[in-house]
């Protein structure tokens, strides 16, 4: 998360509560969970009370990823 910056999407395999506070402290856009994780329900609690969205994936993270930049979203490293 160090150059995490307000904004980004977040792309993890975590799913635990402490994702929602790091998302609202860092002000990011949301948080994508991959490789179907399931998502604890205080996890979603918090991300509704805190207006984070939290969006799901069967891919893994790296295919995630991949397509991802392969549609034009650029890496933190390209912005």
């Amino acid at each position: 998360m160090a150059k995490a910056r307000a904004g980004d999407l977040w792309i993890t395999i975590q799913s635990h509560p402490g994702i929602v506070d790091i998302a609202a402290l860092l002000d990011l856009a949301g948080i994508l969970v991959t490789e179907d994780k399931q998502i604890d329900p205080a996890t979603l609690e918090k991300a509704e009370s805190e207006h984070v969205p939290i969006l799901t994936t069967a891919m893994t993270t790296f295919t995630t990823v991949g397509e991802l930049f392969r549609q034009g979203l650029p890496g933190v490293d390209q912005t």
